[in-house]
C-alpha cells in the first residue's frame, strides 16, 4: 500500500507541485510543512505553525531548553539569579542587535513583557506559560532587568525560554508577519500561499551557523511532503504519516511531546453530564487506531507526557467498552439529558499526520453507540477561533481536536492554560481544580509534582474533562544530503543552526 501511496504522490508531485517548489540552494534548505503559518508573530511561538519557522531561527528568548536532557541554558541571557522567591534577575549578553541594526537592551526585554499582555496579540505564550501571573518588569541597568511575578514563581528561568524578546517599539496593536529578532536568520519574505523565506544575517553575536538560509513551503498531503524529499525538491519533512515513512534511509521515528486529546465543552449540553463524558470515551477503540498512527503511541490518561513533571503515573486509561457507552447514555437521556442532541466535532486539517481518518474513525465509533455526531473540517485559521476564548457564540455542543506539546519539562505549562476557570483554552469550571493549579505553581519539589499529580487525577477521573487519546510519535523525511535529526522538540521547532550539510 505504500509503494503505491508514494507512487502516486511521485506522479503528482511531478504534474502539481514542482511548479512551486524552489529550486534548493546548494547551502540553504528548503522545508516542507503541513499547512501555512497564521502568522509569524513571536507572541504566538509556542503554536508549532509558527514556532518551526521563527523559534531561535528569527527570534530568541532568554534562557533555551536543551531538548537531550531538558536543562535550562543561556541564550541572550549570560546569567541570572533569585532575589526572593518571586523575583529574578537577568543579565543580558553585550553586543547583541536585532536585525534593524538597534542593541538589545533591559529596555526591550521591559517592553517585550509588557506587549504580551496586550489582548490585541491575544498572546497564547503568555497565557500559556504565566497564566494569570502578574509580571512587573524594570531595567536595572542597561544590560539587567529584573522581573518580579505577584507569586512565588520557582521555575521562572525554564518560563523565559519561552519568552521570544522583540525590539521595544514593535507594534502592539496588530500580529507581526515580519519579525524582527536577534537570532541568526532575518526574515526577508512571505508570499501568501506560496512560501516564507529567512537567510542568514551578518553580525549575528553567536557562531555563524552553516546553513545560509531556508525556505518554508507546505503542502497537506503527507505523501506529497514525503514525495518532494524523495525528489530533491525540499530537505525536510517534519511530520509525515507512518505509510510513508518506508525508507530507512531518510524516514526517521521519534518520541516528540505532543499529546492528542477531544477537549469536551463542559458548558452545553449534553456534554454538562459526566455520564456524557464518559461515554464518549468507553466508545474508543484506540488499540484499533493505532493502525493509523503506528504501534509505538502511547494511550494518554493525561494532558503530559510521562517525562513531564507532575505526570501522574497511576491513573488507567478508560477500556473500550461501547456496550457500557451505550448503558450510560441511556441513563442520562432517562433523566432527561439531550443525548440526542447534534454534536459536533470540530478538527484542523492535516493537523498531524492522518489526523483526518483518525477523526472520521472516532465519530463512526461514537454513532455506533448512539451519539448524534457530525464533523467540521477547518483551515488553520478557522481551527483557531475554537482554540482560545472567547468561543464562537452559539456555538452547540463541540468536541475539539487538539494536540499540546509540552517539551518543557513541568505541568505547569499545560495545567493552568488547559484546565484552570481562567485558563484561555479551558472549558472547566471547577474551582478546586484552580485551586490545586495555583498551589502547584508556587511549589517546588516533591510538593509540586503531587499537586499537579492530583490536578490530572481529577480532570480524568473526576470531571472527565477530555476525550483522552494519544501521546505521539513523530515521523520525519530528511534528505540524505543534510545532517540532521529530529529531537522532541521537531514538533514545535527546527533550529536551523543545528542543520549541517554532508560532505
Amino acid at each position: 500500500m505504500s509503494n503505491r501511496i508514494n507512487l502516486f504522490a511521485l506522479t503528482l508531485l511531478s504534474s502539481v507541485a514542482l511548479p512551486f517548489a524552489p529550486a534548493l540552494a546548494q547551502d540553504a534548505v528548503t522545508i516542507v510543512l503541513n499547512d501555512e503559518p497564521r502568522t509569524l508573530e513571536p507572541c504566538q511561538s509556542v503554536s508549532a505553525d509558527v514556532g518551526r519557522v521563527i523559534t531561535q531561527n528569527v527570534t530568541e528568548s532568554l534562557t533555551e531548553i536543551d531538548p537531550k536532557d531538558g536543562s535550562v541554558q543561556p541564550r541572550l541571557a549570560a546569567s541570572w539569579e533569585q532575589v526572593d522567591p518571586s523575583t529574578w534577575r537577568f543579565k543580558l549578553r553585550e553586543g547583541v542587535k536585532f536585525h534593524d541594526g538597534s542593541d538589545l537592551d533591559a529596555a526591550d526585554v521591559v517592553y517585550t513583557l509588557g506587549r504580551m499582555t496586550e489582548t490585541a496579540l491575544g498572546c497564547t505564550t503568555y497565557t500559556k506559560m504565566f497564566g494569570n501571573t502578574v509580571l512587573t518588569a524594570t531595567a536595572v541597568d542597561p544590560l539587567t532587568v529584573e522581573i518580579k511575578a505577584d507569586r512565588p514563581t520557582p521555575i521562572f528561568p525554564t518560563m523565559m525560554g519561552l519568552v521570544h524578546i522583540v525590539p521595544e517599539g514593535t507594534p502592539k496593536d496588530a500580529v507581526s508577519r515580519a519579525p524582527i529578532g536577534t537570532g541568526p536568520y532575518k526574515f526577508v519574505s512571505w508570499q501568501p500561499g506560496e512560501k516564507i523565506v529567512i537567510e542568514r544575517t551578518d553580525g549575528y553575536w553567536g557562531e555563524k551557523p552553516e546553513v545560509s538560509g531556508a525556505t518554508y513551503i507546505w503542502r497537506t498531503e503527507s505523501a506529497l511532503r514525503a514525495a518532494m524529499v524523495g525528489a530533491g525538491e525540499a530537505d525536510i519533512a517534519p511530520s509525515i504519516a507512518i505509510q510513508d515513512a518506508a525508507d530507512p534511509e531518510t524516514d526517521f521515528a521519534y518520541l516528540n511531546s505532543e499529546t492528542t486529546r477531544m477537549r469536551i465543552d463542559m458548558m452545553t449540553p449534553p456534554l454538562d453530564d459526566v455520564r456524557v463524558r464518559k461515554a464518549l470515551n468507553l466508545a474508543i477503540d484506540k488499540e484499533g487506531l493505532k493502525v493509523l498512527l503506528g504501534d509505538d503511541v502511547i494511550e494518554a490518561t493525561q494532558y503530559v507526557v510521562p517525562s513531564i513533571n507532575g505526570h501522574n503515573p497511576d491513573l488507567k486509561p478508560f477500556p473500550y467498552d461501547p456496550e457500557e457507552a451505550k448503558r450510560l447514555l441511556e441513563e442520562a437521556k432517562a433523566d432527561g439529558v439531550p443525548v440526542d442532541k447534534e454534536i459536533t466535532l470540530i478538527v484542523r486539517e492535516a493537523q498531524y499526520s492522518n489526523s483526518t481518518e483518525v477523526d472520521e474513525a472516532m465519530m463512526s465509533m461514537w454513532q455506533e453507540v448512539g451519539f448524534n455526531m457530525k464533523m467540521s473540517v477547518l483551515d488553520v485559521n478557522n481551527w483557531y477561533t475554537y482554540l482560545n476564548k472567547p468561543f464562537p457564540e452559539n456555538r452547540g455542543p463541540i468536541l475539539f481536536d487538539q494536540m499540546h506539546d509540552n517539551n518543557n519539562g513541568d505541568a505547569s505549562f499545560t495545567a493552568f492554560y488547559n484546565y484552570a476557570p481562567d485558563g484561555l483554552s479551558s472549558t472547566v469550571s471547577d474551582a478546586e481544580v484552580g485551586k490545586l493549579i495555583d498551589e502547584a505553581g508556587a511549589a517546588t519539589g516533591e510538593e509540586r509534582k503531587k499537586l499537579f499529580q492530583e490536578v490530572f487525577r481529577k480532570v480524568h477521573d473526576d470531571l472527565v474533562a477530555d476525550v483522552f487519546m494519544f501521546h505521539m510519535v513523530g515521523y520525519t523525511r530528511v534528505s540524505p544530503r543534510i545532517d540532521w535529526r529530529p529531537n522532541i522538540s521537531t514538533n514545535s521547532q527546527i533550529e536551523l543552526a543545528d542543520i549541517k550539510f554532508r560532505k
